[in-house]
């Protein structure tokens, strides 16, 4: 990149970016200046968005923990403090009929039931991970995006800066040739206009730099640590012979996350589909009972085991209702899963023409500055040769082409990192997309 990536950028007006209030972040405060490399060193703490993923991931387990125990053996005591009135032929008088019990009870078959639940909650821990997955990279990309923005607006009040200053200087002067009759009212007024509105935009410029900054540190987990200075990252992205759109579409097919997640909630509701029919069908249990009674008959047993069948004959509505219900949430799933295949398609197209339009929008914004730093140059030397009043007009458009530069680099850097996330590629900073010349 031209001289936006040799320059540490600071904030002019420090005001501005000043944190509002004393309290401190408990956190470390950010690195001074701040890179995007330490900058997405932060994407892995308890961000509000991931940290909510992660608690649908912890669901999940927790579902699918539950699901596995619904098979474990049980054993519970029961016990019984009872006062009756035996009969008078009975041999026990005794009114006091109390009993404990233990009773272990283990599922032995439920002709599949279980283990269709087992792998439908298997199901729901993935399409939760590959969820947790593309938040994540979204959240990165994020914290790119917000750091760029950072940048951006220092360069556009650089730019805004130097405009107000050429275009003060402009209604300067014809206020003074007016006090010596060289200028009209009018022309004086239409400079001050002309500067008014070039002010205007030197302050909105200004306002951009704290939005901005405060969007980068919420990002990044800090209240009101607000980043003063960052450094402009290098950028090694090449858009010369992208890489072919069937190749990048087979990668995102295997490996998209939200794909992924979307056919596994998929498979998730056929397996609950599949134990919901299995309710028609019947159980097989062991059963144990050992017991403790305050009074003796001879029909009491101190122990039994048994195996015990059941099968049921009449659910009414209730097992035919949750099969329909099922059934419709599969359909719904895989009607998801395939409209996500087909928006896949079309994001990754869209992504691919965008680099391929973005490559000529790069050549066309470096052929300008290019030009505008040998017309910057061509003007200082008139400068200096008192050929020319000032330098003011080539500064503020070799400015203006520098913020071209930088905006469409970032798009770029943007742009490739939707595609590795979108392809199932790790987005970090070693696979040669991004350097920091901090490093």
């Amino acid at each position: 990149m031209p001289s936006v990536s040799t320059s540490r950028i600071s904030c002019v007006c420090l005001l501005m970016i000043m944190p509002i209030g004393t309290q401190a972040d408990e956190k470390p405060p950010l690195p001074d200046p701040l890179s995007l490399a330490q900058a997405l060193s932060y994407a892995t703490d308890a961000h509000p968005a991931l940290e909510k993923q992660r608690a649908e991931l912890d669901l999940a387990r927790g579902n699918a923990a539950a699901a596995g125990a619904d098979d474990d053996l049980s054993i519970r005591v029961d016990a019984y403090a009872r006062w009756v009135q035996p009969p008078p032929q009975a041999p026990d008088q005794d009114q006091a009929d109390h009993q404990l019990s233990l009773l272990v009870r283990k599922p032995l078959l439920d002709f599949g039931r279980s283990s269709a639940l087992d792998a439908a909650a298997q199901a729901g821990i993935d399409a939760q991970e590959q969820r947790l997955s593309a938040v994540q990279d979204n959240y990165r990309i994020e914290i790119m995006r917000a750091f760029f923005d950072v940048v951006l607006a220092d360069l556009r009040f650089n730019r805004e800066n130097e405009d107000m200053a050429v275009a003060f200087i402009r209604f300067d002067r014809t206020r003074q040739r007016q006090s010596l009759g060289q200028r009209s009212e009018l022309e004086v007024r239409e400079t001050r206009s002309t500067y008014e509105k070039v002010r205007r935009a030197r302050y909105y410029a200004q306002t951009q730099q704290r939005a901005t900054r405060n969007r980068l540190a919420f990002l990044l987990g800090f209240a009101t640590n607000l980043p003063a200075n960052v450094t402009a990252p290098e950028l090694a992205l090449n858009v010369k012979g992208l890489p072919d759109y069937d190749a990048l579409l087979a990668l995102a097919l295997d490996n998209n996350a939200i794909l992924h997640s979307q056919r596994a909630a998929a498979v998730a509701a056929e397996q609950k589909l599949l134990a919901a029919q299995r309710d028609y069908w019947p159980t097989v249990d062991a059963e144990l009972e050992m017991s403790k009674y305050s009074r003796q008959f001879g029909s009491r047993d101190d122990w039994r085991a048994a195996m015990k069948l059941s099968v049921p004959l009449y659910n009414g509505n209730r097992v035919s209702a949750k099969i329909l219900q099922e059934q419709a949430r599969f359909r719904q799933l895989q009607a998801v899963a395939a409209q996500s295949e087909l928006d896949l398609r079309q994001q990754l197209l869209d992504l691919w023409l965008y680099l391929d339009t973005l490559g000529a929008d790069r050549d066309l914004a470096k052929a300008s500055y290019d030009y505008r730093q040998l017309k910057l140059d061509e003007a200082r030397t008139l400068y200096e040769q008192e050929k020319q009043a000032d330098l003011g007009d080539s500064m503020v458009q070799t400015s203006e082409a520098r913020w071209q530069v930088a905006k469409i680099e970032f798009d770029i850097a943007i742009t490739w990192a939707k595609v590795q996330a979108l392809t199932g590629q790790p987005i970090n900073l070693e696979q040669g997309l991004i350097h920091d010349k901090a490093q």
